[in-house]
């Protein structure tokens, strides 16, 4: 999904809050109205109001005093009923900026947080599954030389998370054995990026081969929306690649689409897997390795070491 779309989604929201509140008001507004003192009282209010918008300065004051006695009975009689005056008007969801999602001209705190919201929940990540930078820790590494690898891998990350989407390279690819952090760096680096309100999309490789066979199988009229899956997220993390089934005239095809058009356009993909890089050209061949090793637009990093999933 955009980020376009998923702005759209943030602003539905607001209005349905909007119109939710508005609804709520009317509704206890009307039950009120079944009280024949407060309907009464509602008609005296309103014939005042209207004496005191004709009346002089000192006729005023009496029409004032006069008006307040019977706002405090109309409140005695919505309690009788267990409402209150504020009940029977519109109760924005957020005070700051009225449920408009705007506040002096610039996006309101409620806007950003359902944005960010929606953002996590477009990335294919469980929010209890989302880590940061400050749960990296590099000295978890068994020897001095993987403590080293962990700590410039952070470093990496978070430089690139700092100018993202603006940084040189396009594509990168994460090179090492089953955990070696390659996995649990992605994810710090999709939070980061959502926290920027970018769009970010995790994937395991499996579930990126069953996109592209469901593409291929596809009607046409149905074939973008698949796609653009892939294709629209400023960043798209592929995890594990490698993994996944290699399906004739699918996974290797589609994997080349997928790469070259989000070079293309400017979009980041990132890339882990337990491949050396002797292995992904031997499984992918060289159309795909050439991508991955562009050194224009690509970055290889190869990550070594033992697994750190089995250090307590």
């Amino acid at each position: 999904m955009t980020r376009a779309e998923i702005e759209s989604q943030v602003w539905q929201a607001i209005r349905e809050r909007r119109t939710y509140a508005a609804e709520r008001a009317r509704a206890n507004y009307m039950f009120a109205k079944q009280n024949v003192q407060f309907l009464e009282l509602e008609k005296k209010i309103r014939s005042i109001e209207l004496e005191i918008a004709k009346a002089n300065y000192s006729e005023k004051s009496v029409l004032e005093k006069e008006k307040e006695k019977l706002e405090q009975a109309k409140v005695k009689i919505l309690k009788s009923m267990g409402l209150k005056a504020e009940d029977l008007k519109p109760i924005p969801y957020c005070s700051e900026c009225g449920d408009t999602g705007l506040n002096n001209g610039k996006y309101c705190k409620c806007f950003k947080t359902l944005l960010l919201s929606k953002l996590i929940e477009n990335s294919g990540i469980n929010i209890k599954e989302l880590v940061d930078f400050s749960q990296f820790d590099e000295k978890i590494g068994t020897t001095s030389e993987q403590i080293e690898q962990l700590k410039n891998y952070k470093k990496f990350l978070i430089e690139l998370s700092k100018k993202f989407p603006n940084q040189k390279y396009k594509c990168f690819t994460i090179c090492g054995k089953t955990g070696t952090g390659k996995t649990f760096g992605s994810k710090c680096l999709i939070k980061e990026v959502i926290k920027k309100q970018e769009s970010a999309l995790f994937v395991s490789s499996y579930e990126m081969s069953s996109l592209f066979l469901k593409y291929h199988t596809a009607f046409i009229q149905d074939k973008n929306e698949i796609i653009d899956t892939l294709l629209e997220p400023e960043l798209l993390v592929i995890d594990d690649l490698g993994a996944e089934p290699i399906f004739k005239n699918v996974t290797k095809e589609y994997l080349y689409v997928v790469i070259t058009e989000r070079i293309l356009s400017g979009k980041t993909t990132f890339i882990t897997t337990n491949l050396s890089l002797t292995n992904l050209i031997d499984r992918y061949g060289e159309r795909i390795f050439s991508r991955l090793t562009d050194k224009k637009l690509a970055q290889i990093i190869e990550l070594k070491g033992e697994d750190l999933r089995h250090i307590k």
